[in-house]
């Protein structure tokens, strides 16, 4: 008899009860009266019992936006270090070559500008 007086819901037209080991079973119409005319309690609706589950599924959402986070911040940090490490690599690799890097550099702006110039006075004319 003292399993009959555990708790009985009753939600969306069905009847469950709960167990001695914190599962909650579903019963029959016939059962969860008799239960009830024992003096079971009755709690309309499972809202205490998914109150559990729902805190756990906000944990896990926290849980998953701690983590989103830490790979965000992982992916930008790695890019920036690649982009210092690239950077690192080129300028060890023109470093033999600097002088002529830079003559390079200049005659090419300065041939681009003549250039440049060149076709706007030929599209003036």
């Amino acid at each position: 008899m003292g399993i009959l007086l555990l708790p009985i819901y009753h939600y969306a037209g069905q009847w469950f009860q709960e167990q001695t080991d914190g599962q909650v079973t579903e019963i029959s119409k016939d059962l969860a009266e008799a239960a009830l005319a024992e003096g079971a309690p009755l709690i309309e609706g499972v809202g205490e019992v998914i109150e559990g589950i729902g805190e756990d599924i906000g944990q896990a959402v926290g849980e998953l936006g701690d983590i989103t986070l830490s790979v965000i911040k992982g992916s930008g940090i790695a890019l920036v270090e690649g982009m210092s490490d690239t950077y690192g690599y080129v300028t060890n690799q023109v470093k033999p070559y600097r002088v002529e890097a830079v003559a390079v550099l200049w005659s090419m702006v300065i041939y681009g500008l003549t250039i440049s110039t060149i076709i706007k006075r030929i599209k003036n004319v």
